[in-house]
């Protein structure tokens, strides 16, 4: 096969939209120390393209995008975001949610279906703050990189910024083996 796809996910790995989510689960009146009630205002309440709308970049990771996008290494570089409440079901599969990143594909997933059952995992790159989403690709054969912000270690796949993606063993191998 060719080169592979990397698929980013937008929130939390993208842009930063836990602090302005629970900003307006606070202003919603939501208990946020009730789990349950958290979770239910997380996903079927809040208004994703609001949050797009307020959320900053992390670690200039638009721009980030861009670059992979233009490096030649991949085939292509898509984001992916599974924020998508039950009222939205139906547009979920058209909305950016006004996510800023101009000639990438906006793919939105819906939250109760695994990112594998809409991508083509075996060729593909998927960089997430989720472990399980991680761990989900991996056993279908892709490269999982987790995001978490403010870490790094290469050899185990963590990155703290999107730059790093091809330096991440992970990556190193596909590109070295070419094995998709």
């Amino acid at each position: 096969m060719g080169k592979p796809i990397v698929y980013v996910d937008c929130d939390g790995t993208t842009y930063d939209t836990i602090p302005v989510a629970f900003e307006m689960m606070k202003a919603m009146g939501c208990n946020m120390n009730d789990q349950l009630e958290k979770n239910y205002y997380f996903r079927e309440v809040l208004d994703w393209r609001e949050i797009f709308r307020y959320a900053k970049p992390i670690n200039n990771s638009t721009e980030r995008i861009m670059e992979l996008k233009e490096s030649g290494l991949f085939e292509d570089v898509k984001a992916l975001t599974a924020l998508c409440g039950a009222k939205y079901e139906e547009s979920c599969k058209y909305e950016r949610y006004g996510i800023d990143l101009p000639g990438i594909e906006v793919i939105t997933v819906s939250m109760y279906v695994p990112k594998s059952s809409v991508i083509n995992p075996r060729n593909s790159i998927l960089v997430d703050d989720s472990w399980r989403n991680c761990i989900d690709i991996i056993k279908h054969g892709g490269v999982g990189i987790r995001f978490v912000e403010g870490h790094c270690n290469l050899k185990q796949n963590i990155i703290n910024d999107l730059g790093d993606i091809p330096e991440t063993e992970g990556v190193k191998r596909l590109i070295r083996t070419r094995y998709f």
